[in-house]
């Protein structure tokens, strides 16, 4: 079987964020977070680093990001390569629940766009390891997916996912502010952000195929990229909804 981290390095080629968010509503997201100079900022699965440097170029914000994926790990360090962004971003190629348990000093921002399994038990635990890791008035960041209506048992069947993969959107909410939070903002994917994140999944595979014919690995990655491709098409599309929730932790 191929390595995962190949599988998703090949079909997120394209991409600047690993979400189905766009790049206007992730500049969006870094307006409103409003940080001062020697914020520091935690990205768990931080990917190619591009929230992060965004973070830093606009607020100087001292930013830390963690991914297991080694190639991703290798973009983000090339995403940063210049003398600025080096001085205030790090990236450590780590699982998230070993590394945080060295931690000491909370942050103003800690954030998640899309791996909330980094935590064993997934979003809700992922909420509760950041009521830790967030300083008092700070804020945690996280991106999830909800149903947009109950899934077809095909579906399911089709993604590997059960009924309790996800929530709804409200259910979402409620988990974060039983975890200690208040919800102060909510940005959510659009169906054309959905068919452009899916799509560029899509184009990165046959481009990959086209280009690496004797790849051993090429006709997985197509039988898998097709796969999801249906799914998305026949069910995923009007049954799958992503956010990105922001939450604030209470001053008290």
């Amino acid at each position: 079987m191929m390595d995962m981290w190949k599988y998703y390095h090949v079909t997120h080629k394209l991409h600047e964020i690993f979400n189905p968010l766009s790049m206007d509503k992730i500049r969006y997201l870094v307006d409103i977070l409003q940080l001062r100079p020697g914020d520091r900022v935690l990205d768990i699965g931080c990917g190619k680093a591009e929230f992060l440097a965004l973070l830093a170029e606009e607020y100087q914000a001292e930013c830390t990001g963690l991914d297991l994926s080694p190639y991703f790990v290798k973009a983000a360090q090339q995403r940063i390569s210049n003398p600025v962004l080096e001085s205030r971003v790090k990236i450590v190629l780590t699982a998230a629940s070993d590394y945080v348990k060295k931690l000491q000093e909370p942050f103003r921002v800690v954030s998640c766009l899309g791996a909330s399994f980094a935590f064993e038990g997934g979003y809700k635990e992922t909420l509760q390891e950041f009521v830790r890791l967030v300083e008092p008035g700070g804020v945690a960041v996280i991106g999830e997916p909800y149903w947009i209506r109950e899934p077809e048992p095909e579906y399911l069947e089709a993604i590997r996912w059960n009924r309790e993969s996800c929530r709804t959107y409200f259910e979402n909410v409620l988990i974060g502010e039983s975890a200690g939070f208040t919800l102060s903002c909510v940005i959510t994917s659009s169906p054309d952000d959905w068919d452009r994140y899916e799509g560029l999944q899509w184009l990165s595979a046959s481009r990959f195929a086209q280009e690496n014919s004797d790849d051993k690995d090429v006709r997985e990655i197509l039988e898998r990229t097709n796969k999801e491709k249906y799914a998305y098409l026949k069910w995923g599309r009007s049954t799958l909804g992503w956010a990105v929730y922001v939450f604030q932790k209470g001053t008290v």
